[in-house]
């Protein structure tokens, strides 16, 4: 789940810092 995160983070660099936050967490939390 982090990789597939991390992907669709570098694939929308435009995404918002909430929403990056919160994938950067959901990594945290997943591994």
């Amino acid at each position: 789940m982090g990789d597939i995160g991390a992907e669709k983070l570098k694939n929308n660099g435009t995404t918002t810092p909430k929403s990056f936050q919160i994938r950067l967490q959901d990594c945290v939390f997943d591994t």
